[in-house]
């Protein structure tokens, strides 16, 4: 390693050696601001114990990865948020115990959305008809607000594993938004989801061997964060089409469409 480099990654010298042998295949290291192919799309960007800061996947065999497709982009239909609404989710991770807070990969302002349908892997060639579904159920849609809600966990605040802010406010317009979205998808041939709509804003998850002890202290912690009074307005004016591009230091949010309301 040259003097001054980076000591979480290896950077070989020399001419390049013989050939790969078969056997367990290691991805190699990924440079920040990267993005990860989809084929290593099967371990955290999170460090494991005595790894090296950033992308650090466990050795896989070929015959464990799927196929990759470079036409398939993962999207997902969301509604922006108000920077005051941002702020004050962003503002939670600073109410949880210093100590707790490193368990726990908070959601960056630039992340946060209100997802009404997530769509998975899609093919590219779909993103107009898709913004067609998205400017048919927008347009018989008024413009309406919504309000951040107290904060809440999945599964539970007992053992959390991911940690939200609740909406509160014109909740049944959001619902019927949502609901006619679903209905243009489903028209195109975009399966039905198999759970009922749950609004709600992740601002973060437990990361992986969190014990439950710590946790447990968590959520309780979670519990206890109060939002700033008044609490800020979410205006929901346009739908937004998303590609979720998986990077080295964390997802990237592309827009590729938006439909406004009314």
């Amino acid at each position: 390693m040259r003097p001054g480099s980076n000591p979480g990654w290896f950077v070989p010298q020399g001419p390049p050696g013989p050939a790969r042998p078969s056997g367990p295949r290691v991805p190699q290291p990924y440079a920040p601001g990267q993005e990860i192919h989809r084929r290593d799309f099967h371990a955290p960007t999170v460090n494991r114990p005595g790894g090296r800061p950033g992308f650090n996947p466990a050795p896989v065999r070929d015959s464990q990865v799927p196929e990759s497709r470079d036409d398939l982009w993962r999207m997902f239909i969301a509604t922006d948020l108000s920077p005051e609404a941002k702020a004050a989710l962003t503002g939670t991770a600073w109410k949880v115990p210093e100590f707790l807070r490193p368990n726990v990969r908070w959601s960056r302002a630039e992340m946060m959305h209100l997802t009404l349908r997530f769509l998975g892997d899609t093919d590219q060639d779909r993103i107009d008809v898709i913004t067609e579904c998205m400017s048919e159920a927008a347009s018989r849609s008024g413009k309406f607000t919504l309000r951040l809600d107290d904060t809440g966990a999945f599964p539970d605040l007992r053992q959390p594993k991911v940690l939200w802010v609740g909406i509160k406010g014109e909740i049944d317009r959001l619902h019927m938004l949502q609901a006619r979205l679903e209905g243009s998808l489903k028209r195109i041939g975009v399966a039905g989801e198999d759970r009922r709509y749950n609004p709600h804003l992740t601002v973060g998850r437990l990361q992986r061997e969190v014990p439950p002890f710590a946790a447990g202290q968590i959520g309780q912690a979670f519990a206890h964060v109060r939002l700033p009074e008044p609490r800020p307005d979410i205006q929901v004016d346009s739908l937004v089409l998303y590609r979720s591009r998986l990077m080295v230091d964390g997802p990237l949010y592309e827009e590729l469409a938006r439909a406004p309301l009314g």
